[in-house]
């Protein structure tokens, strides 16, 4: 298994976006980094992340990027939870896929995760190699 070394510290590109939690499926605008388009998609009845990249170009490409994907806490006394992700897109592997539920269970209200019926996700990403 890879480590993941975030020691970069400005991250090459950042999605962050609120979404209600009780709607299905919330898709971000796209960010373009380096000529190619990212997005993020959220799932919310199965609490999962999507990091998409949307490159259209028919000849064989890759990016190798690292990604923190976040649940922003709205008591900011308290910690958000965050899980480090190493991972590529290419052609035919473009989305990289995080379940939430499986490293934070159970996102409460109570714990400051979901403010007034809302989620607050972040996406930082940093691309490593580009081809």
């Amino acid at each position: 298994v890879d480590k993941v070394d975030m020691s970069r510290t400005l991250p090459d590109g950042i999605i962050r976006f609120e979404a209600d939690k009780d709607n299905e499926e919330r898709v971000t605008h796209e960010i373009n980094l380096r000529g190619v388009p990212w997005k993020v998609v959220l799932v919310t009845n199965d609490l999962s992340v999507i990091l998409n990249c949307t490159h259209k170009q028919i000849t064989p490409w890759r990016a190798d990027f690292d990604a923190d994907f976040t649940i922003v806490n709205s008591d900011n006394n308290r910690k958000n939870l965050t899980h480090k992700e190493r991972s590529y897109a290419e052609r035919d592997h473009n989305r990289t896929f995080v379940d939430l539920d499986a490293w934070w269970n159970p996102i409460e209200e109570e714990e400051g995760y979901i403010d007034d019926g809302k989620i607050t996700i972040e996406v930082r990403f940093w691309v490593r190699s580009m081809k």
